[in-house]
């Protein structure tokens, strides 16, 4: 409690404002002090014409307790105490007598009027009164001081409190939404910034945590095949048996897929790769489509692509790719051969959502932000594709890329064709 903000507050406003009040009441006494001598003054000037008659004999020290104002000898005046002069006025001297405060005024070398203040009725109680004031005037303040520095200190101290609070009780898979955000001071400034560090945390943990899922959903398949195929050539005694050609290429193709699954899952893991910008998405198809035919110079593959160049979408550059070579080497892989010998169009679209349309309100919302679409559209006979070779991409990773880019994939099967459509965020 007392190591807190509030309490560190409220001492360091509570001292400063101690020390001014002690101030202004030593200030306000000296005040009363000087105020006291120039009335003191002011009356004995007033007397010095009364007493310059030299035919007037000093009292005695008695008769200055016993009267208000008195003439004594210089003698008789430092014989009952100290005398100080005044500030503003060098012929006056305060001095104190047996509890009792006076004023001596000097109207010649060697004889005083002495005023006794207790007895004077302009000051008789002007000390006392002023003290009791003053004393009662300080100890309220101080009073004051102490319970509004309490509230001041708990007034700026509850926004970082609540903060704190909000902190401590935010949850990992929670969208971190604290209130003092909407303010626009430095506590806002601090709400604001570790939200947008809480987001990054949030961010980067839901990229780990897909990171295992995918690992384990998606490497599963290549790899059981792998172990199936070296257990089924081993023969009776565990040693390895000469592979048919059709186990050989399996063994390639799950390590081909095995390969560039891991590539995908480790650009969707990498936080570089979530740095979108828009991009034409033309270029993208045409180096896929060039490096495909550069790695199966032997193979034949007839794609027919009418994308225009004005299609572009918001994403990531090494994610694009990654999505288009996907959906490509599936049409490479498993496609077969339309009437046209075309195995794979890839032809760009307009989507028009009309509320004749057989779409429900939700899916239509989402159609209405996406502007433009790609097709990729692969041809399906009876027969597999000359290029079959076993294991292709799965819908799931294709997925997994569009989500993280915001984009939409729709599959949809026929007798005849399996089209994906891609709807990039505009």
């Amino acid at each position: 409690m007392l190591k807190g903000i509030r309490a560190q507050l409220f001492f360091g406003f509570g001292a400063l404002v101690v020390v001014i009040n002690l101030f202004y009441f030593r200030m306000t006494s000296l005040f009363v002090e000087v105020t006291e001598s120039w009335v003191s003054n002011y009356i004995l000037e007033r007397e010095k014409e009364r007493f310059n008659d030299q035919a007037i004999a000093p009292a005695s020290s008695a008769d200055f307790l016993s009267n208000d104002i008195v003439l004594l000898s210089e003698a008789t005046l430092t014989s009952m105490g100290e005398l100080n002069r005044s500030l503003f006025d060098s012929a006056l001297f305060q001095f104190e007598f047996q509890g009792v405060r006076g004023f001596a005024y000097a109207i010649s070398t060697d004889r005083y009027i002495a005023l006794n203040t207790q007895n004077t009725l302009a000051l008789a109680n002007f000390s006392s009164v002023f003290g009791v004031f003053l004393f009662s005037a300080a100890v309220g303040v101080i009073l004051l001081t102490i319970l509004s520095t309490w509230f001041v200190a708990s007034k700026l101290s509850a926004p970082i409190i609540s903060l704190t609070e909000k902190v401590a009780s935010q949850e990992v898979q929670s969208p971190c939404d604290i209130d003092e955000s909407s303010r626009q001071d430095e506590i806002g400034e601090l709400a604001r910034t570790f939200e947008q560090t809480y987001r990054a945390l949030q961010q980067a943990w839901r990229r780990e945590h897909d990171f295992a899922s995918d690992v384990s959903h998606e490497l599963r398949t290549p790899i059981a095949l792998i172990q199936n195929t070296l257990v089924l050539n081993q023969d009776e005694k565990g040693n390895q048996t000469p592979m048919s050609d059709d186990d050989k290429q399996l063994l390639v193709m799950s390590a081909h897929t095995l390969q560039n699954t891991v590539e995908v899952l480790l650009a969707l893991a990498r936080k570089e790769n979530l740095v979108f910008e828009s991009q034409p998405l033309l270029p993208f198809i045409e180096r896929t489509l060039l490096s495909l035919y550069g790695a199966n110079p032997d193979n034949q593959f007839e794609v027919d692509v009418e994308v225009s160049a004005k299609i572009s979408g918001v994403g990531n550059g090494h994610l694009i790719t990654l999505l288009f070579q996907n959906l490509i080497n599936n049409g490479f892989y498993h496609g077969g051969k339309s009437a046209a010998n075309v195995a794979m169009r890839i032809y760009s679209i307009t989507p028009k959502v009309s509320m004749s349309d057989r779409v429900d309100e939700t899916e239509q919302d989402t159609l209405e932000h996406f502007s433009q679409a790609i097709v990729f559209e692969n041809a399906i006979d009876n027969s597999p594709s000359s290029n079959y070779q076993g294991l292709g991409h799965g819908q799931y990773l294709v997925h997994r890329i569009a989500q993280v880019m915001e984009w939409r994939v729709d599959i949809k099967s026929t007798a005849k064709t399996y089209a994906v459509t891609v709807y990039p965020k505009c």
